[in-house]
């Protein structure tokens, strides 16, 4: 978790993941983030295998090189899926 000046933000996060149904929630206290009105996300998945490389960007799916992951829309307080 970063806050808007990009450093990291310790905090008591939770996730769960449904393989069957492509989903991953992700949970934080608000005050973790400062009790934001919205928050936006992104998530990257990197993996290397002997020297093949692939990038997973979850908004836009698979990426032939690193490149920066678009954030998602505004997500308001209290959003749940």
């Amino acid at each position: 978790m970063l806050n808007r000046d990009e450093n990291r933000v310790r905090c008591a996060m939770h996730h769960s993941i449904d393989y069957r149904h492509n989903v991953v929630i992700i949970g934080f206290p608000p005050a973790c983030a400062s009790r934001p009105r919205w928050v936006w996300i992104f998530a990257t998945v990197y993996t290397v295998h002997r020297n093949d490389e692939f990038f997973d960007h979850a908004l836009v799916g698979a990426q032939d090189e690193e490149s920066n992951p678009p954030y998602s829309p505004r997500i308001n307080r209290g959003n749940r899926g």
